[in-house]
């Protein structure tokens, strides 16, 4: 279900303020995000098997969507203040 299905959504407003500290810190925000993954069931246990792979990381679960927001802090306090606004 999309946002604007959900009742008194649609043009709604999120504020917010995240700290950071004198170290390093990430603020990522997704719109719309989706989830994709390799169902346990399926061949992922087979796969972990094959000794050519032994050495390597699976992922296993990956997370897309149409736009996003990514803050990279530096190692100086400070605050990152953000609004969204949906509609």
């Amino acid at each position: 279900m999309s946002i604007s299905g959900i009742a008194g959504l649609a043009d709604a407003s999120i504020k917010g303020q995240w700290s950071f500290g004198r170290e390093r810190g990430a603020l990522l925000i997704m719109a719309y995000p989706r989830c994709s993954y390799i169902p346990r069931e399926s061949l992922l246990g087979h796969i972990a098997e094959v000794e050519a792979l032994k050495d390597m990381v699976l992922v296993t679960e990956v997370f897309c969507c149409p736009a996003y927001s990514l803050y990279l802090s530096n190692k100086s306090k400070c605050q990152c203040p953000c609004t969204f606004e949906v509609g």
